[in-house]
């Protein structure tokens, strides 16, 4: 999928906004509680993130460079001063038994990132309002948390976090499963999907899902993802070679690394087939 990553074409800014807000955050409207019942604030919680966060005509920008890791690869990523936060999303999620509240930060800055910005994931463990770890998760020009969508994960859940965008007439989105274990991000998977509009002979549509399977004495079930291969809209016949069937992947936790780990060759059939269709 090397190909598709770097092909992205940079067309749109970054725009992703707090409920019922639209582009830069006027620092007082952060005052409203995270999630109903919960007494900490967006204001108060961004401060801890981004250190020296300050306000500039009614914006909250960055005023330091701050490098963050990114879950699941041994690369960098450099949060550029002048970043200007453009909105949050926040989430309760459980991990190692208890509550943790997960925020999404979208910002508007000169990045390597398709469409420029960036997405900073932090993890509040209980009631905090002090991260436990901080991540870069944005690659593409859009970020979310999937509508708060969450994966039974045991004792606790997985959540996705969705990097996409659509240009002319293909739609690309990966997909990335998470959880918070250690009071940290960790990284489940990641699936790459492709869709493309058009003539029958080129049109196609990719669809993933998840299913778990428990395994006995282990803490984590088994995560597998799905993805299935369909012709266009209306369309009888897709292009050639079009997979049949479900295309499957397994992934185990691994207690000595405390990783979760594929089991088979990865959706190789499905990376060989979008790289072939780009």
């Amino acid at each position: 999928m090397g190909r598709i990553v770097r092909s992205l074409l940079l067309w749109a800014a970054l725009s992703l906004t707090l409920p019922g807000l639209a582009g830069a955050v006027d620092a007082s409207r952060f005052d409203d509680p995270v999630l109903p019942g919960d007494g900490r604030t967006f204001l108060a919680l961004v401060r801890a993130v981004f250190p020296g966060i300050a306000e500039e005509d009614g914006a909250l920008v960055t005023t330091r460079d701050q490098v963050l890791r990114q879950p699941g690869t041994k690369e960098r990523f450099t949060l550029p001063a002048g970043a200007r936060l453009t909105g949050a999303e926040a989430l309760a999620v459980r991990g190692d038994g208890q509550a943790n509240l997960v925020v999404l930060w979208s910002l508007a800055a000169e990045t390597e990132n398709p469409g420029g910005g960036a997405a900073v994931l932090a993890i509040f463990p209980g009631d905090a309002d002090v991260p436990a770890d901080v991540a870069s998760v944005g690659t593409d020009v859009y970020c979310d948390l999937a509508d708060g969508r969450l994966l039974a994960l045991g004792p606790d859940h997985a959540f996705f976090i969705r990097n996409h965008h659509f240009n002319s007439n293909q739609s690309y989105l990966d997909t990335g499963l998470f959880h918070v274990t250690a009071s940290r991000l960790r990284r489940v998977a990641q699936v790459m999907t492709l869709s493309v509009r058009g003539a029958c002979n080129a049109a196609f549509e990719e669809r993933l899902d998840w299913e778990t399977s428990p395994r006995p004495g282990a803490v984590y079930p088994d995560v597998t993802a799905v993805v299935r291969l369909s012709p266009g809209p209306g369309c009888r016949k897709g292009p050639a070679g079009l997979p049949t069937g479900a295309l499957r992947e397994t992934y185990r936790h691994d207690p000595a690394s405390g990783r979760f780990t594929a089991r088979g060759k990865g959706l190789a059939a499905l990376d060989t087939f979008n790289e072939r269709n780009f």
